[in-house]
């Protein structure tokens, strides 16, 4: 449609004359963009605004100078085409050569290619499409090497769609797809979780196309496999490459990188006993281990709770001549946290720095966890004081860890100051570093003060979960605000969320501390018609407040029922029925609940042994319950 006629179908409809005007604006700019070709300049530029026909709007409202009108128009601005690639790449490798191609379209193809994969290697992915699409607009010929860099682009754009569109075009051409642009499609697909079809176009290389699938696109499909918890389709994957029975070929030499990641994969997965039988194989082949290698094996046997062989497996590294490296590290630091090894872990730092290894913030949050189990909160300070003095900005986490560290030891001024810190160093805080704090004042009994932050959530752009309603709920109660408890817990409850049984308990044992203990039956009662059963946790809140209620009866019912549900009772569940039966001076029904503790291999704990023990003395035949009492373990000291 000519402007003319666009012009009259815009009259015939009334509209205002702006609109026309925007429209023929932005129809110019596409031919702007559509011709590129010598004989094309002219007609594009003669079609601009008269108003400043030197000029033509580009992205972010700027101008730009496009070429002469008239007779001259044919002369395009080589010079501006060079000056926007060389602002754009801080070089004039191969800027002219794309300006010239623009100028003379007569072109080999090779020269198109040659410039594409200049394009692609310097990671000017969009460019690279965009040459493409205008030689395609002048009918240059391309071949299946163009349309395999087109497809690395738009892989490495996460434009999958468009990268198998590009497929298409070589299937309709005649040719096979590369093998390179294929795999960088499926990396793409790993990449974003699309696992089914990416082993769909792992198939296809071989079956459909003929190009068989070599050790990088093996290796990409392992990845996204273990990456996605199908680390066990992987495993059965490698079983048939190396034993030449997968219909893929047996032209993949599994190579360290591909033995690494799969052996990574198994570990984060549970399967020490194939991590090993994988490590073996490889070295049996001749496939020597690298750092990767040994660093993923030293993390599967220490999320495997086996420090011994994971201490065996960094000694041989070491013996191999392979130099451990920060991930190697982190991976001991952070098991020996998890064992409150403290001491250990700061000596493995210091022996990390005389290697001359840097720790880095992930070393420094793990040696930070490992002090707070400990409950040493001064030497976490200290090493958070070292890190901030190395040079190393703290994360989020690290900050979590600090804040969490204080409000444990209820130094909570400390822990709104660490707080507060993150904030100004433009750190965004996280949901995990609310309910930290949250919980920290509510167990100070500064409601105000968690009600204030709790209505910060939205500053941050952070969305309340059910932890923080379970800590608001469970806080509020423990504050003897039973009252504001309940209206937040029914709002909720309203709202439709998703509760969990956790709320639910703290409720319950908010209104049995209240005295309310029918609305505390009520709530409990209501469990199945929600949707909810109850855990140990909430039958022992029952028989607890049954107990303390006199209803020993009760509670001696409810917890039978447990048993028929299946929920096994826990040391506190025998203490609390315990506690109800000496109110009621029943030695018979205690000595009986001891024994069950006894055949369950159950530990006696200080509270259920001083409570025992109180009973069964006042009474003159004393020795005749005690005689009747069974043997409980040794308990032994607690390991802080």
């Amino acid at each position: 449609m000519s402007p003319s006629s666009s012009a009259a179908a815009i009259r015939r409809k009334k509209l205002p004359a702006c609109i026309f005007t925007v429209i023929k604006t932005q129809k110019q700019q596409q031919q702007v963009q559509m011709y590129c070709s010598t004989a094309q300049i002219a007609s594009a530029t003669s079609d601009y605004p008269k108003s400043n026909p030197r000029t033509a709007t580009i992205r972010g409202g700027r101008r730009r100078p496009t070429c002469s009108s008239g007779e001259g128009g044919a002369n395009f601005d080589i010079n501006y085409l060079q000056k926007t690639f060389n602002r754009r790449s801080g070089g004039a490798g191969i800027e002219s050569n794309v300006a010239k191609y623009c100028v003379d379209s007569r072109q080999p193809v090779s020269l198109v290619n040659s410039l594409l994969i200049d394009l692609f290697k310097t990671g000017r992915y969009e460019e690279a499409i965009g040459f493409y699409r205008k030689m395609s607009c002048n009918k240059v010929g391309t071949d299946s090497k163009s349309l395999s860099v087109l497809m690395n682009c738009y892989s490495k754009l996460g434009c999958v769609g468009y990268g198998f569109g590009a497929v298409g075009m070589v299937l309709k051409m005649g040719f096979a797809p590369n093998r390179i642009g294929v795999s960088c499609l499926l990396n793409c697909l790993c990449e974003e979780g699309r696992i089914n079809e990416a082993v769909m176009l792992f198939r296809k290389m071989k079956e459909a196309w003929g190009c068989a699938p070599d050790e990088v696109s093996y290796g990409t499909l392992v990845k996204g496999l273990c990456a996605t918890g199908n680390s066990e389709v992987a495993f059965k994957l490698h079983r048939q490459v190396v034993d030449g029975t997968s219909v893929f070929g047996g032209d993949v030499q599994v190579n360290c990188i591909c033995y690494s990641t799969l052996i990574d994969g198994v570990c984060k997965d549970g399967h020490w006993d194939r991590a090993n039988e994988l490590f073996l194989e490889m070295k049996s082949k001749g496939v020597e281990p690298n750092v990767v290698t040994y660093s993923s094996m030293i993390d599967g046997l220490c999320r495997g709770g086996k420090w011994d062989e994971a201490k065996a497996m960094f000694y041989e590294m070491l013996d191999q001549g392979i130099q451990p490296n920060v991930v190697t590290f982190n991976v001991l630091i952070n098991a020996l946290a998890k064992m409150r090894k403290g001491k250990e872990a700061k000596e493995l730092m210091d022996l990390m720095v005389k290697r001359g290894e840097e720790p880095n913030v992930r070393s420094y949050s793990s040696l930070m966890e490992c002090f707070y189990k400990v409950g040493d909160v001064d030497e976490v300070q200290n090493v958070f004081i070292s890190l901030e003095s190395k040079g190393i900005e703290p994360t989020v986490v690290t900050y979590n860890i600090l804040i969490k560290a204080y409000c444990k030891e209820c130094r909570i001024d400390e822990a709104i100051t660490a707080y507060k810190q993150m904030i100004e160093k433009g750190l965004k805080p996280n949901i995990v570093t609310v309910n930290t704090l949250l919980e920290g004042m509510l167990l100070k009994g500064m409601v105000t003060h968690a009600q204030k932050l709790k209505n910060e959530l939205e500053v941050h752009n952070l969305t309340p979960n059910m932890v923080t309603y379970t800590i608001l709920v469970d806080g509020l109660c423990k504050n003897n605000c039973i009252q504001e408890a309940l209206e937040l817990f029914f709002t909720i409850k309203n709202r439709r969320f998703r509760l969990g049984i956790e709320i639910y308990s703290c409720i319950i044992d908010g209104l049995w501390k209240a005295g309310k203990s029918e609305m505390a039956r009520k709530v409990f009662n209501s469990l199945s018609d929600d949707g909810m059963t109850p855990d140990v946790v909430t039958y022992t809140i029952m028989i607890d407040g049954l107990c303390k209620a006199g209803e020993v009866v009760e509670a001696e019912k409810l917890f039978a029922d447990m048993a028929k549900k299946g929920t096994p009772p826990s040391v506190h569940t025998f203490g609390a029925l315990i506690t109800g039966f000496r109110q009621s001076n029943d030695k018979q029904k205690v000595v009986e609940l001891l024994h069950m503790m006894a055949n369950r291999g159950m530990r006696l704990s200080d509270a259920i042994d001083d409570m025992v023990l109180t009973l069964l003395l006042k009474e003159e035949n004393c020795k005749e319950f005690i005689d009747q009492l069974p043997s409980f373990p040794v308990r032994e000291p607690m390991d802080y």
